[in-house]
């Protein structure tokens, strides 16, 4: 995959491109380049074939959505500064012996994560609401949960679900609950690049653009077994919204 050489912002060994979501919508994405060739820039990783991006202009879209406050390079670059952080904290923090004490307790969190996503994905929601309480009890038994930052942001995050989960499920408002249970799944995949479960399993990564989130943010994804896809953002309306991202080995 190339693009072309107007198209990408190159900060430092990545590069930001603006990326089409929607007619005259644009995002940042963070991108890999590859070497420079006639035509522009390999692209390692970051884009697929049938993305569109802004080939001429990026710089001039950047400032205005900066000026504007919406999501620009500048915001892209924060969360990676931020992300590697959180990985070389948690390397510096779990030795070996604390990762094997640390990775049952977040496998079954992962684990009952996913029968939640399939309750809520078929409607379920009174298996969910019951689901939602246990899956509360298993994030409190991870050990060292206050000790390190990204399973600290999972319990908050969780905790922000519980706080709204029967009042959202009761009245079927899915778009309150959505941008919580994003943050949630977000921070559980995080957890499982920089931690992971311990389960010698693939997992599937999947994606929606559609999910309700704060801000600038856009879409969801969340981490399933491999299989059919099973979108858990819109209480049995498009269960089936979304596609396969990427499959990771635990």
């Amino acid at each position: 995959l190339i693009v072309p050489v107007e198209s990408p912002l190159i900060i430092g060994d990545k590069a930001v491109v603006y990326l089409e979501v929607k007619p005259n919508g644009y995002r940042p994405q963070l991108i890999s380049l590859g070497q420079r060739v006639d035509a522009g820039y390999i692209v390692l990783e970051g884009l697929k074939s049938g993305d569109n991006i802004v080939s001429r202009g990026a710089f001039r879209l950047d400032s205005d959505l900066q000026i504007q406050g919406h999501m620009s390079m500048m915001n892209v670059w924060q969360q990676e500064l931020q992300t590697a952080k959180e990985k070389a904290e948690v390397q510096a923090a779990i030795d070996p012996m604390m990762k094997k004490h640390v990775q049952p307790g977040l496998l079954k969190v992962a684990e009952q994560w996913v029968k939640i996503q399939e309750a809520l994905s078929k409607g379920d929601l009174s298996t969910a609401i019951v689901d939602f309480k246990h899956l509360d009890h298993l994030v409190h038994g991870i050990p060292h949960l206050q000790d390190i930052t990204i399973l600290a942001q999972l319990d908050k995050e969780l905790h922000a679900v519980n706080v709204l989960i029967e009042d959202a499920v009761n009245n079927r408002k899915s778009k309150i609950l959505a941008p919580r249970l994003a943050d949630f799944s977000e921070t559980l995949l995080r957890a499982q690049e920089f931690i992971g479960f311990g389960s010698g399993k693939q997992w599937a990564v999947m994606h929606c653009p559609m999910v309700p989130r704060d801000g600038d943010k856009e879409g969801a994804s969340w981490i399933q077994k491999p299989g059919e896809l099973w979108n858990p953002f819109f209480f049995g309306g498009m269960k089936h919204c979304g596609e396969h991202k990427e499959d990771i080995d635990d």
